[in-house]
């Protein structure tokens, strides 16, 4: 069913309204996002298609290769530091993956979301990218770009798509590898069409990873950003 909601995009807003109308608005995103994550489908990955795959072999593949294309903007030290990390992470990836795969939007940050004006709800849009697959993979994304833009907001965010007040213990190694798997994607589509500007914002968010520091990590992490 189609509908149309008359809002605006959080982008036009966050900037211009007071501290608790932009806290609400990341908290109904959060809820928003929640919602969409119970919504279960027979398989992982092409919901149009019911081809069956192996989620967790399929998320090493594409980290592979996105590793491999961003080793060059890395030193060694940065780049053995991030692999210990997945290598860390990847027993909780691959347990979360076992479970029943849902609607994965692959594509949430703000402008995929409508505030509507009546309600100040969040609708998020645009599943042209939707697949079968597991909730964290939709969290890096929105991570790196307007979590971090807005981390005074971040636990608004938690509390509307956990319903905790911090991220629990086993979401955190999840949406790390959810963020570096977002990240080495971005260094290597901005690396290939030559947008320095943007190659250098996300070498800056990986790097700092690398060396357990910056707002994302101190979001995961540490209690800076979390109340």
């Amino acid at each position: 069913m189609i509908s149309y909601i008359e809002g605006v995009s959080p982008n036009d807003v966050l900037i211009k309204v007071c501290h608790n109308e932009a806290s609400n608005i990341f908290n109904s995103i959060g809820r928003t996002l929640r919602k969409v994550h119970t919504i279960k489908l027979k398989s992982f990955g092409n919901p149009l298609t019911n081809e069956k795959i192996d989620y967790h072999e399929y998320l090493k593949g594409k980290l592979s290769s996105r590793l491999n294309s961003s080793k060059k903007y890395l030193s060694n030290i940065e780049y053995d530091s991030i692999l210990s990390m997945l290598n860390k992470c990847d027993p909780i990836v691959e347990n979360e993956c076992s479970k029943s795969p849902v609607i994965t939007h692959r594509d949430v940050y703000a402008d995929n979301f409508i505030i509507e004006n009546k309600t100040a709800n969040a609708y998020i849009i645009d599943f042209a990218m939707a697949e079968g697959g597991s909730p964290f993979y939709d969290l890096g994304k929105l991570y790196i770009s307007d979590i971090y833009r807005f981390p005074q907001f971040h636990s608004s965010f938690i509390r509307g798509y956990f319903d905790e007040k911090i991220i629990p213990r086993k979401e955190r190694s999840l949406i790390l590898y959810s963020i570096i798997l977002e990240l080495t994607g971005q260094l290597g589509w901005y690396g290939s069409i030559k947008n320095k500007k943007y190659l250098e914002k996300s070498l800056q968010k990986i790097k700092e990873i690398s060396r357990n520091e910056g707002i994302l990590w101190e979001l995961l992490f540490n209690k800076k950003h979390l109340y």
